[in-house]
Parts: C-alpha cells; structure tokens; sequence
C-alpha cells in the first residue's frame, strides 16, 4: 500500500470501489480495531505500573515491619493488595469491569422494558378515551391556495 492509501487507512485500493455500506462496516471493524489495541497497549503499562506498586508496597510492608510494627499492622495496612500475585489482582479488575458492565446492561433492558410498560399503559388509556392513535393522510383536509389537491395550502384535521 502506498503512502496515500495509508493516509486514507485503506487496506487495499479496492476499498476506494466497495459498496458504501461495506466501506463503512470495514471501517468500523478497522476503528474497533484500533482502538481495542489503543485499549490492551494502556491495560499493558497500567499492568505494569501496578505490578511496580505492588512490589513498592511490599518493600514498604517490610520496612515498617523492620522498623519495628506489628506484621499484622503493616500488612493489614496493605489493605490485601499483598495476598494475591499482580496477575491475579489485574485479573480481578478485569472481572469488575464485566460485572459492572453486565449490571449496566441489565439495567438498560430493565428500562427499556419500564418504557415498553408505560407506553403500552399510556396506548392503552389513550385508545379506551376515544383519542384516534394514527394518522391518516386520507383524513387529511387541506385548505389555501397552495393545495396539493387544488383545494388550499393548509393541512385542516
């Protein structure tokens, strides 16, 4: 691919001739893409910025211990960020992170399904009152001089 392709962020010329509905989903996956792997590079160095703060905290649980403190102090003020390796503790994160995002989602569907209830209780009471749901454009009158049908400009009801 030349410099002007990928300044375009094309894989292949071709794409310059697909089908807006396919350039436009290549595109997507590529944006999807880019940023999943923006994503893992930022999860990579915080990894690694956690695990240095694990390892600092360990040699700050020892120093207090060696200074004298409780081992029970020192690593209860760990807060037991210490009983687990930087794997697992990264992999806990992770965890949290689809919990939190599962519960997200279920709320949405638990609104979604509020609003689907309340306007099928608002449909409900409309249609039981009398009050017509659609419009119809055969119902529709119009009046002026700028009539569609010659008879007027404005739509009357």
């Amino acid at each position: 691919m030349s410099r002007s392709g990928a300044a375009l962020d094309l894989w292949s010329w071709t794409e310059l001739t697909s089908k807006p509905a396919t350039f436009n989903a290549a595109t997507a996956v590529d944006q999807w893409r880019r940023r999943a792997y923006e994503l893992a590079e930022q999860t990579r160095a915080a990894a690694a910025a956690q695990m240095d703060a694990l390892i600092q905290l360990a040699f700050a649980v020892r120093a207090a211990a060696d200074a004298g403190l409780p081992v029970e102090w020192a690593e209860g003020r760990a807060g037991g960020w210490l009983e687990w390796t930087p794997e697992v503790t990264v992999l806990r994160e992770v965890l949290a992170a689809r919990a939190a995002e599962r519960l997200e989602g279920e709320e949405s569907d638990r609104r979604r399904a509020e609003e689907e209830r309340l306007v099928e209780q608002i449909v409900g009471a409309l249609e039981s009152s009398g009050v017509p749901l659609a419009i119809k454009p055969e119902d529709m009158k119009f009046v002026g001089p700028d009539s569609p049908r010659g008879e007027g400009g404005e739509a009357a009801g």
